[in-house]
Formats: C-alpha cells, structure tokens, sequence
C-alpha cells in the first residue's frame, strides 16, 4: 500500500491542543496523545484516510473500505490492549497500521518537524493471532 513509507511534518497550533485535551485520557499522558500525531497527518495528507473519532480504530481507508489502528512499534512487540482485541474480534477494525518516530520520540511542541516512518500494514487479526502477552512481533 501507498502511505508505507517516511513521512516529515510540521508540528501545528491545531494538533497541541487536540494532544493537550487528550493527554489527560491516555495512561501514557502526553506521549500516548502525540502518539496520534502520525494518523492525523496521515489523514491530511492521504484523501483516502478519514480520521475517526471514536476509540475503536483510527482511520477509515476507502478504497479498501477498512477500518486502520496506527499502533506504535515497539521491540518488545506492538501492544494490543485487550479492549482493541475485543473489537479486532468482533470485526470493527480490520488491519494495524505499525509505525515508529525516526530517529526517536521527543515531546511534540509546536513548529517542531518530526519524521515517522510507517512500516506496515497487517491485517487484525492475524496480528491477534501472534499475541504474546498482548504484543506481537512483525
């Protein structure tokens, strides 16, 4: 697919204050929030992702009419928290968009460049099936 790739943006006004009100909501604060920052880029660059405002995936992909999750990659293993797994089952998110900040994560602060590479997209469940205390490897 196309957005497989790396990516360079500008940090905006608009996606500090989205971060600023989510923060709160995340266990992981303020890098949970700048966390979403791939997916909303996504969505502005790519007319084929519609940002999705609920919780149960991240983007909506219409030429494949499937729901996408941005999940962070990790070495450990991307994490799959078990309320994502319970959606995955029951069919509402169908593929895991797997990307990392290049070279690392520093906090967002407005005008900031930041570079992302998205390095996969797999399908849902066939990650679940790979679940190894919640996390599975590429």
């Amino acid at each position: 697919m196309s957005v497989i790739g790396i990516y360079k943006a500008i940090v905006t006004d608009d996606f500090i204050e989205h971060r600023n009100r989510m923060a709160p909501k995340y266990n992981a604060g303020i890098f949970g929030a700048d966390a979403e920052f791939p997916e909303m880029h996504q969505c502005i660059i790519d007319d084929d992702q519609t940002l999705y405002e609920k919780w149960h995936y991240d983007t909506y992909h219409t030429p494949t009419s499937s729901a996408w999750d941005y999940k962070m990659y990790s070495h450990a293993g991307i994490h799959i928290s078990r309320a994502i797994q319970n959606v995955i089952m029951a069919g509402k998110t169908d593929s895991l968009v797997i990307w990392r900040w290049l070279p690392e994560y520093t906090q967002l602060e407005v005008g900031m460049e930041v570079e992302y590479e998205i390095m996969a997209i797999v399908d849902a469940k066939e990650a679940l099936a790979k679940l190894v205390d919640n996390r599975f490897k590429l």
